[in-house]
């Protein structure tokens, strides 16, 4: 077991899903797998760490079929409750959770109108870091949910580049971690589709180069394409893509 277990087990999960398609179809039966596999309680917000973690791996692997067990029963609700637990794990586990859902294009609206103010009162808690920026990157996909399109904002003008103001630190802080980092560097790869928001970065030499370090030193997280240097963690590939939508300002 490693911090990498996880994602390992996403992309074993991502094959096994690619390789179970009909008539390129997907087959109902890996998204029904999976649902019976992941339990949740009523009872003890601590006790749901485990099926959390499950379900994140699934979102990670297809995230249509992790949020079609996000739609099972109260599921959704139950991960809400658990960012009110006083335990600092639990809290991590449904940040990570909701984030990861909130990838998912078709369902985001639903998402943000039930968990913003969750992980909104999470980032804005004396939290660990690792939490704070779980959540803030949560945030930043909800807010970027229409892209760039002005007249489809979420949030109002202006809220972007403050979001991406509130992740600088998570980069180029001096208590900052790489794994902290890395979460940072998806938040900004999802703002970036503000042309605001490219703006601010392009002119920050400090985020470039925290962004660049990250690419590079991204660790020997798997990716599911083997012809993909290993060093190419799925968070590098973020930052992979912050680049190439930073490229546009660059040749404008």
């Amino acid at each position: 077991m490693s911090s990498e277990t996880r994602m390992h087990v996403s992309i074993a999960l991502s094959k096994i899903y690619e390789a179970t398609f009909v008539k390129h179809k997907p087959s109902p039966m890996f998204a029904e797998e999976c649902k019976s596999a992941i339990t949740f309680h009523d009872d003890d917000p601590k006790s749901n760490v485990a099926p959390c973690y499950a379900l994140t791996a699934v979102l990670q692997a297809v995230v249509d079929v992790g949020n079609q067990i996000l739609e099972e029963g109260n599921i959704l609700q139950t991960l809400m409750a658990m960012t009110r637990c006083q335990d600092r794990e639990t809290q991590c586990a449904a940040a990570e959770a909701i984030t990861h859902a909130a990838s998912d294009t078709k369902r985001i609206k639903g998402i943000m109108t039930e968990a913003f103010g969750c992980l909104k009162a999470l980032y804005g808690k004396n939290l660990p870091n690792p939490i704070r920026v779980r959540a803030l990157v949560g945030l930043c996909k909800m807010g970027s949910m229409h892209g760039g399109a002005v007249n489809m904002r979420t949030l109002a003008e202006g809220a972007t580049v403050n979001l991406a103001k509130k992740l600088r630190p998570f980069l180029v802080g001096e208590d900052t971690t790489l794994d902290i980092q890395r979460w940072a560097a998806e938040g900004l790869a999802y703002l970036t589709l503000d042309a605001e928001v490219k703006e601010y970065i392009t002119a920050d030499s400090a985020i470039l180069k925290a962004v660049h370090r990250v690419c590079m030193e991204g660790g020997n997280a798997p990716v599911a394409d083997d012809r993909v240097p290993c060093c190419w963690s799925m968070h590098s590939l973020s930052c992979g893509f912050l680049f190439i939508n930073l490229a546009v300002v660059v040749v404008v």
